[in-house]
């Protein structure tokens, strides 16, 4: 079913630590065997960066921003708009 998928449309993708998303990535070129980001699969992210947060417990102001989904390496190779 995964190699049929065209779109995976992701909710509240600013709540998700990067490593959730790089993790969703990195299985996605390995069950799909192709080393393009998500292993070609469009990836529709929505979420709203004024709302939450990742949560990082005892973490601090810059430790939770820096859990934010713009510090991945995905973030720089996405073609999107805010």
């Amino acid at each position: 079913m995964i190699r049929q998928t065209g779109l995976i449309i992701w909710d509240e993708v600013t709540m998700q630590h990067p490593f959730i998303v790089e993790a969703v990535d990195r299985t996605l070129r390995d069950f799909l065997e192709n080393d393009v980001p998500f292993g070609g699969i469009t990836v529709a992210w929505g979420g709203d960066f004024k709302q939450t947060l990742p949560v990082v417990i005892r973490g601090s102001m810059k430790e939770t921003v820096g859990a934010s989904i713009q510090n991945s390496y995905l973030w720089a190779m996405s073609r999107c708009c805010i």
